[in-house]
């Protein structure tokens, strides 16, 4: 998104389009268990409203259950690994210059980071608004770790690290007015149809350079589909009776000449 400012509404409303793409490519996917470090936009009432009071089902498909998150130091995980192979790579590429050196806008941006080609990731453009919701955060909630969606209006489900028991109940005070706030906030977000075969929604496919690993990839992937092709006709042939009478004929005559042999 062109709306870089970073907060607990812009958290949720990067969700809501990741989200929105993965049910797309798994239907069958409709619950979410959350997982990620303590930074301050994943602790706070309005992020615990946000992703497990307030309704992202109707937007998303995917219904978050839970959210878990690492005491403060701790957390680090295969996200951070990507996004540090991200981080050098766009570095590499304003350093060398050209294709993908333009970094300044959405679209750049994800076209340059397709150009990376770096497994295991996927790039995600999305249309964010830039909206900001304030509500009060119950006294210790960033003490908790373990945080679980309840039937209860306006409550959630506590959990620590520490000690043995059941959970505690929080409550989280939020207006119906900045409940409704927050809904239309996580939901105003456009995801595009994907350019290209990954899922990824950048246009950064179209418009890559033909470097010689570019070209010798192509290449691999036009004789993979010339294969396929082949393999196809060959099937639809072996299907054909009048095809499998000839294939048997022809190997009935091809035995009775070795037999002469």
């Amino acid at each position: 998104s062109d709306n870089a400012s970073q907060g607990t509404v812009h958290a949720l409303q990067g969700l809501n389009a990741s989200f929105q793409l993965l049910h797309e490519q798994f239907p069958h996917l409709t619950e979410v268990i959350g997982w990620s470090d303590g930074a301050t936009d994943y602790t706070g009432a309005a992020f615990v409203c946000g992703l497990l009071i307030n309704n992202l089902e109707a937007t998303t498909g995917m219904k978050v259950i839970s959210h878990d998150h690492s005491i403060p130091g701790e957390g680090k995980n295969i996200n951070d690994v990507k996004n540090g192979h991200v981080s050098q790579g766009m570095k590499r590429l304003r350093a060398i210059g050209g294709v993908g050196s333009d970094q300044q806008t959405a679209q750049q941006v994800g076209g340059a980071m397709d150009t990376l080609h770096l497994v295991g990731i996927q790039n995600l453009i999305a249309t964010i608004a830039n909206t900001t919701v304030e509500l009060a955060s119950p006294a210790g909630i960033t003490n908790y770790y373990s945080k679980e969606r309840v039937t209860v209006a306006n409550k959630v489900l506590v959990r620590c690290f520490t000690g043995i028991g059941r959970g505690t109940i929080l409550c989280i005070e939020c207006s119906d007015e900045n409940s409704e706030k927050l809904q239309h906030a996580i939901a105003d977000v456009s995801v595009p149809i994907s350019l290209s075969e990954d899922g990824s929604t950048s246009a950064g496919e179209v418009h890559m350079k033909a470097t010689r690993a570019l070209r010798t990839r192509r290449a691999r992937e036009a004789a993979r589909r010339k294969a396929m092709a082949k393999d196809a006709r060959e099937a639809a042939r072996l299907q054909n009776p009048r095809e499998v009478a000839r294939a048997k004929l022809l190997e009935e005559q091809r035995e009775a000449r070795d037999a002469k042999l």
